[in-house]
C-alpha cells in the first residue's frame, strides 16, 4: 500500500484518501454493486479514528433492497478501473463514455 491511499479488494476496488498508507479488506462492502447518484442507495468513508468503513443511507432502505454505491464521481473512467459502464440514467451512452475516457487518460 503506498501514497496513502485505503483500497477495498474483491471484484472491484474503492480509494479513500488516509494518511499512512494504511490498507484492508471489507468483505461485506465489497460486494456493493455500483450505481451512481443519485441513483446510489448510500455513500461512504473510511473513519480514521476507528479505522472503519462507514455507510450512509441515502434514503430508507427496504429489506432485501440492493445496497449500491457510487464506485467513482466520473462515470467515464468506471471501464478503465472496474471493467464496464454504467447503464444509469444519468451516464452516458458506452460509446460516449468509451470516447470522454479516451480523452480523460491522454495520449499512450
Amino acid at each position: 500500500m503506498t501514497n496513502g491511499w485505503l483500497h477495498i479488494i474483491n471484484t472491484f476496488r474503492i480509494r479513500f484518501e488516509t494518511s499512512g498508507g494504511k490498507g484492508g479488506i471489507f468483505i461485506k462492502s465489497s460486494r456493493f454493486n455500483h450505481a451512481c447518484h443519485p441513483h446510489a442507495t448510500c455513500s461512504y468513508r473510511y473513519d480514521e479514528a476507528t479505522e472503519m468503513i462507514v455507510f450512509t443511507a441515502c434514503n430508507p432502505i427496504k429489506k432485501d433492497q440492493e445496497i449500491t454505491i457510487s464506485y467513482t464521481t466520473n462515470p467515464c473512467q468506471l471501464m478503465d478501473n472496474y471493467g464496464f459502464y454504467c447503464d444509469c440514467p444519468k451516464c452516458p451512452p458506452p460509446k460516449l463514455a468509451k470516447k470522454q475516457a479516451k480523452v480523460l487518460r491522454g495520449p499512450r
